[in-house]
């Protein structure tokens, strides 16, 4: 299997500054409709990732220079400015790709758990562990609103990434699959603390602002290296 890019790993782990990078369009340039509503919830993004829910329309309207009745003309409220914003993040980030990447041992052969694991999350970190991200999942779990959103996109990540990683260590080690003996709560929880794990990474450096003192690579082989090393016990121990 080839791997992501080293572009894709540089550019999230990227610090980004404080305030929100911004470019205007074109002073008294007329954007198709699609490529304003683009300009708009890119803006978005990035401003409410920096000041959080409470930013207000006109002074994100003046970063990307165009009017506030203008923005107003593509998204009525700013409840569906912030609901573009969060579909943007949790439906339109999630790569096709994803659904397949860490595939099935019992059908491909050189399936490698290792490899697979590690190039899954070099790709997922690229488009998700990142400034913006991080941040806004974090504002919609907290704020006053409804955050279905973030809870519809953490069951699919236990659909689609911490069930496959479960069934990998299965065939690796030649444990039941689970058509056999289904899944358990406990030993997702295991998968969980990776993932969980390596979130928190990017939560040290985008939401608590604290430096990485290893290269982000490093660290994501060396978490999955100690994942690995030491699951097969602990899921044996819960599959009994």
């Amino acid at each position: 299997m080839s791997r992501p890019p080293a572009s894709e790993t540089e550019a999230s782990t990227d610090r980004r500054t404080k305030r929100a990078r911004i470019t205007p369009g074109p002073a008294g340039r007329r954007l198709p409709s699609d490529e304003r509503v683009g300009q708009i919830v890119a803006a978005a993004i990035d401003y409410f990732a920096e000041v959080g829910l409470e930013g207000n329309t006109r002074e994100l309207a003046q970063r990307i220079g165009i009017t506030q009745p203008l923005l107003y003309k593509y998204f009525p409220s700013k409840e569906d400015l912030v609901d573009a914003v969060y579909s943007e993040l949790f439906v339109n980030r999630w790569r096709s790709e994803w659904n397949h990447w860490l595939g099935d041992p019992a059908t491909e052969p050189g399936w490698n758990l290792a490899d697979r694991i590690y190039d899954f999350y070099r790709s997922y970190a690229a488009y998700v562990f990142r400034y913006d991200w991080s941040r806004l999942f974090m504002f919609n779990l907290l704020a006053d609103r409804d955050a279905k959103s973030a809870h519809d996109f953490m069951l699919l990540v236990q659909d689609r990434i911490i069930d496959k990683i479960c069934e990998g260590v299965r065939a690796t080690h030649g444990l039941p699959s689970p058509a056999k003996v289904p899944l358990t709560d406990r030993e997702r929880e295991i998968a969980w603390a990776l993932h969980g794990g390596l979130f928190y990474l990017t939560a040290r450096r985008d939401i608590y602002d604290l430096t990485l003192h290893a290269e982000p690579d490093d660290i994501l082989r060396a978490a999955i290296d100690r994942f690995l090393a030491g699951v097969p016990n602990a899921l044996a121990k819960v599959i009994g």
